[in-house]
């Protein structure tokens, strides 16, 4: 299992339907092995993220900048591309908002070194439950494309989102 993460976002601006605009500051618990490379000394990924909300679905996209110590891995691998460091990261994504309960979602992700190494991203097929008015359940997994140390062959998340406000 790799490092958890805890993040907070706050809506800057936020209507019924249209143009939405959030900040996003998410940070790895220190724990995990570090033999396996499964833990940072620190790491925090700070966002901004818009979107644009219409009454049966929704599009978004965001960018931000992951700050985390550089593990440069070529003394293992033998490849002096293979570093797992800071990244710029951009994401975009398309949901349903069709169904009451349920919606499925599609996002693609990727990150771009910024200390060496070789870009990734990955394609995520998402599930998403309201299960009550402030709290949506999600199961998401998809492969990973390029050869970023960190981007997965097959990616799998479960989790949990609350709101102060109602769930989109």
């Amino acid at each position: 299992m790799g490092t958890p993460w805890l993040g907070l976002r706050a809506a800057l601006k936020r209507q019924d339907l249209g143009f939405q605009l959030a900040a996003d500051l998410s940070a790895a618990l220190p724990v995990g092995s570090t033999a396996l490379l499964a833990r940072d000394d620190y790491a925090v990924h700070p966002r901004l993220q818009v979107g644009f909300l219409a009454e049966t679905w929704q599009v978004g996209g965001e960018a931000g900048v992951l700050v985390r110590k550089k593990h440069e891995l070529a003394s293992v691998s033998g490849f002096s591309q293979d570093v797992i460091g800071s990244e710029l990261r951009l994401g975009a994504t398309v949901t349903s908002r069709a169904g009451e309960s349920t919606r499925g979602e599609v996002s693609l992700v990727a990150g771009l070194p910024l200390q060496g190494g070789r870009p990734g991203g990955e394609l995520l097929v998402a599930i998403r439950k309201h299960a009550l008015s402030w709290l949506d359940l999600y199961v998401l997994g998809g492969p990973g494309v390029g050869a970023g140390m960190d981007t997965p062959t097959f990616r799998f998340v479960a989790g949990a989102s609350f709101s102060t406000f109602r769930v989109d």
